[in-house]
């Protein structure tokens, strides 16, 4: 699992609880670091754990890139924010 989220410490948090119930688990800062996981992995990365900010970025590290490398990556989209966020984002 690839867990791609910017606040470290909700990330630290995530990755913790992930790894207690058996998940080997990877995680990036941003996209970018992201992408450069999925390009060193020898294996595949069974699912992409994200922001919805970082799922809408059409830069290099985006979803879409990951999905292109990785075609059988399932993403899972997460957000601390509602409403009209969601709506424009994922």
């Amino acid at each position: 699992m690839l867990v791609v989220e910017d606040a470290r410490s909700l990330r630290d948090l995530i990755c913790e609880a992930l790894t207690k119930f058996g998940c080997t688990v990877l995680s990036a800062r941003e996209g970018p670091e992201a992408l450069r996981i999925v390009k060193e992995r020898q294996t595949t990365i069974d699912l992409l754990l994200t922001d919805c900010r970082y799922a809408r970025n059409e830069r290099p590290g985006s979803c879409k890139e990951v999905r292109l490398l990785c075609p059988g990556t399932k993403i899972l989209y997460m957000t601390g924010y509602s409403g009209e966020v969601l709506r424009l984002t994922c």
